[in-house]
């Protein structure tokens, strides 16, 4: 059965893999971050913010925000 962590990993990979298609974008984490945050109330949105930006650091991929 799958947590509402790995729910919300699912989720911020997924904005990732977009992210990918287009990799000299620049995704606006915070509000990405505040988006999901509406659907994972478990988790604030720095904490939320936290996890994009370390899945985006691994995968070279460029933010603002």
């Amino acid at each position: 059965m799958e947590t509402e962590d790995d729910l919300l990993m699912r989720e911020i990979n997924a904005f990732a893999d977009r992210a990918e298609e287009n990799k000299f974008s620049h995704a606006d984490i915070k509000a990405i971050a505040m988006t999901l945050s509406a659907h994972f109330t478990h988790r604030t949105v720095d904490e939320i913010e936290a996890k994009l930006k370390d899945v985006w650091r691994s995968r070279d991929l460029y933010w603002m925000g």
